[in-house]
């Protein structure tokens, strides 16, 4: 983790690119410069990768992971949080929070034992996550909850989410309608139309 903050403060001058679109931008408005900047892109992948490689990622138990606070909503994000399902477990373990602020992740569970044996609920509360964007011309949300083990039939794992889509017609909080919602069910997602209150 140091080296990739040590990275990321690095300038290494104003005029070169710091993203992919200026990569691209960059490198095709110079093609006398093509070359160097293939091999200074190169060597920056490759350190990178290093970086990456050798990050290191804090694990906690489970149970201390820390949520983040509910913010307030932006104009955007304000229909995520109108739509938001509540989840009802009535097999295996409760949701808990997946990461913290300062980055340390849940070590989660052995897929072993009870279903729902050392994950009945976090004490510090839960965390929803939640993305959205337009698809197939549907404004899409999705949910997403995180159990520190997950256990189907004989399908144990350490680690496992659970995702609710909800469909909308647009984005507006004020004055969409819900199309329908699209659920775990095993290994694939089941959508539901119309929606059952």
């Amino acid at each position: 983790m140091r080296w990739a903050a040590q990275l990321a403060n690095v300038d290494f001058t104003s005029q070169k690119p710091h993203c992919a679109a200026q990569v691209y931008q960059y490198t095709s408005t110079t093609s006398s410069k093509l070359n160097h900047e293939v091999v200074r892109l190169t060597f920056l992948a490759a350190v990178a990768s290093l970086v990456a490689i050798h990050a290191e990622v804090t694990y906690i138990n489970h149970d201390r992971v820390q949520p983040f606070p509910q913010p307030k909503p932006t104009d955007s994000e304000k229909a995520a949080v109108k739509y938001k399902p509540r989840l009802h477990v009535s097999y295996g373990c409760q949701p808990y929070p997946a990461v913290q602020a300062d980055g340390a992740v849940s070590a989660g569970l052995r897929g072993t034992g009870p279903a729902n044996g050392e994950c009945t609920g976090s004490t510090l509360g839960s965390q929803v996550y939640a993305r959205s964007d337009w698809y197939k011309d549907k404004w899409a949300i999705m949910y997403a909850w995180y159990l520190p083990k997950g256990q189907y039939d004989r399908y144990r794992r350490r680690h496992f989410w659970e995702v609710a889509v909800v469909w909308l017609d647009n984005p507006s909080p004020e004055n969409s309608t819900m199309l329908g919602v699209s659920l775990n069910s095993v290994w694939r997602l089941k959508t539901y139309t119309p929606v059952e209150a």
